[in-house]
């Protein structure tokens, strides 16, 4: 979604739309003066999925949207032509829309995410993607299903955690995924479930590689085609009405970048290396800046490769991701020594 991914106002007036049938159908919605067992949320098994689908098209699109020129991924003629390894965070909000879609969209409301009283914003947090097998290139239907598996306080707020799994139509797992969201402003409930945020600093050393990449003025208006259409990311009007000066940058957008430098850095842009990335968000990206994407190995001795990063926005200083990694599958015959 957003660097934040932040569904502004009047984006959340359109979530409060959404209805029982469509969300949770067994949760009746708590009364205002009532104090949530956020136990009674959570979801012990996978409900219903929902479908969703790509075309090859899809692909090339959502390769140029995360800025990439590797004919690997935008020419779908080329020898070794995949899907980029990130692409499927995407289809949550997608679904199986082949035209553009409404935000929140229809895949999104049916998809756990509890309105919890005193809530302003909620912002993507952190997200873990793993492929356990690659997509097929020439598009497919496949099915999402999502639980909520953790509401927890958090300062000021909540946390809400989702896992997700992405299956073919043999019910074969092609991605595990799972995204934190933080609610501000949410109260009037007790944690329950479990929250996989985790800490991971990088080291105190110069980093083993460094990328540069410029987002182009106009990125978040050729990402938003591949199925996130938050206004706040194209209209300076709701930007403004969500306390960014201009339209920023989608988080997911940000995290692609971040992947593609650490696949060209650590893994000579091949996308069968990866293995997964979690990463999280930490301050908006303006169309227009440059990122730098600083890497550090830290695996130990036969250990799969991980690649420690974060990225930083170069004309500020800030961090817009941190606590990140990307696990790759070392090639055969590679040490530990030779993955950078």
């Amino acid at each position: 979604m957003t660097t934040a991914a932040i569904r502004c106002a009047v984006v959340r007036q359109l979530s409060a739309s959404r209805t029982d049938k469509l969300a949770h159908q067994h949760r009746p919605a708590p009364r205002m003066e009532d104090t949530i067992d956020a136990a009674t949320l959570l979801d012990t098994d996978w409900p219903p999925p929902i479908l969703v689908g790509y075309t090859t098209r899809d692909l090339l699109t959502y390769a140029l949207g995360i800025g990439c020129s590797d004919l690997r991924y935008v020419h779908e003629d080329c020898t070794d032509f995949a899907a980029f390894p990130t692409y499927p965070a995407v289809l949550g909000f997608k679904g199986d829309a082949i035209d553009v879609v409404s935000f929140p969209s229809p895949a999104m409301m049916q998809q756990p995410m509890p309105m919890l009283p005193g809530t302003r914003v909620v912002l993507d947090a952190e997200r873990y993607i793993e492929c356990v097998r690659p997509l097929p290139t020439e598009g497919a239907s496949l099915s999402l299903r999502t639980k909520l598996v953790g509401v927890l306080q958090k300062g000021k707020g909540a946390v809400i955690q989702t896992e997700s799994e992405l299956v073919d139509s043999d019910d074969q797992l092609l991605y595990r995924l799972q995204a934190a969201s933080f609610a501000v402003g949410a109260t009037g409930f007790t944690s329950a479930g479990v929250s996989h945020s985790a800490a991971t600093e990088a080291p105190a050393r110069p980093p083993d590689a460094e990328r540069e990449q410029r987002v182009s003025e106009a990125q978040a208006q050729l990402y938003r085609l591949s199925g996130d259409y938050n206004p706040l990311h194209v209209d300076p009007a709701i930007a403004q009405m969500s306390g960014f000066d201009r339209p920023i940058l989608h988080g997911l957008c940000s995290l692609g970048f971040a992947v593609r430098a650490v696949l060209d850095e650590c893994a000579g842009g091949d996308a069968s290396r990866f293995r997964c990335v979690r990463a999280r968000f930490a301050a908006p990206v303006l169309p227009g800046q440059t990122l730098t994407t600083r890497m550090w190995r830290t695996s130990a001795p036969g250990a799969p490769t991980r690649v420690v990063f974060e990225t930083v926005v170069a004309e500020t200083g800030a961090t817009a991701i941190k606590h990140a990694y990307v696990d790759l599958v070392a090639q055969d015959g590679e040490s530990a020594a030779s993955r950078l």
